[in-house]
């Protein structure tokens, strides 16, 4: 079963509870957005991409232009004013090796990177997919203790009822009271399991 009761995904908080049957999916793309592991991942991510293209940018050579004003008087036959302009360019030729080295070691942080950023994710899918299971088994097991308490209580108000009118013996009455008492033990457990189950899904979507 892969959906949630409303009354349970309303610990996610409202920006997950946009319909009235939240799925697992829904959680592991709230729990991945919210997950400060994954956001430094994908921040060191991001960094080694740019450190990729400064790596890159090594190949570009220096490009600028320049333009120049000479007043000369010493030639009479040369123009007193004159002008020049021009484009200059510097490239260092013999760095080939260095700069190839230095964009492999940048392509192998990327690849570490993407491979510790998915990794990071599928651990949060894992362990999503789990919490919410265990959410709804615990679901399951609340109602069942809620059922078996009406169920016992009714029990012994009869045999109460029986006991007082001579019909039932006390050990009849004392048995249904006691199917009542450990009933209404179970019903606490399971409503502190169920509390658990939430908390821990609420902490790894992280809505608390």
């Amino acid at each position: 079963m892969d959906c949630l009761s409303i009354r349970t995904w309303n610990l996610l908080g409202p920006r997950v509870l946009q319909n009235s049957s939240p799925t697992i999916e829904v959680a592991i793309q709230t729990a991945l957005a919210h997950n400060p592991e994954i956001d430094a991942a994908a921040h060191q991510l991001e960094k080694a991409e740019a450190a990729l293209r400064a790596a890159r940018s090594e190949y570009i050579p220096d490009v600028g232009a320049f333009a120049q004003h000479i007043y000369q008087n010493g030639a009479p036959f040369l123009s007193r004013n004159n002008g020049a302009f021009g484009v200059h360019m510097t490239w260092t030729l013999f760095e080939f090796g260095k700069r190839r080295g230095q964009v492999n070691e940048q392509l192998a942080e990327i690849t570490q990177a993407e491979e510790n950023l998915a990794r990071l994710r599928n651990r949060v899918r894992i362990d999503v997919e789990k919490a919410v299971r265990k959410l709804n088994r615990a679901e399951n097991e609340l109602d069942s203790a809620r059922e078996l308490v009406a169920a016992t209580t009714e029990g012994r108000r009869v045999t109460g009822n029986q006991f007082e009118a001579g019909t039932a013996n006390r050990s009849i009455f004392l048995d249904s009271e006691a199917s009542m008492l450990s009933a209404q033990a179970d019903l606490l457990r399971a409503e502190y399991d169920r509390s658990v189950a939430a908390a821990d899904l609420a902490r790894l979507v992280g809505t608390r």
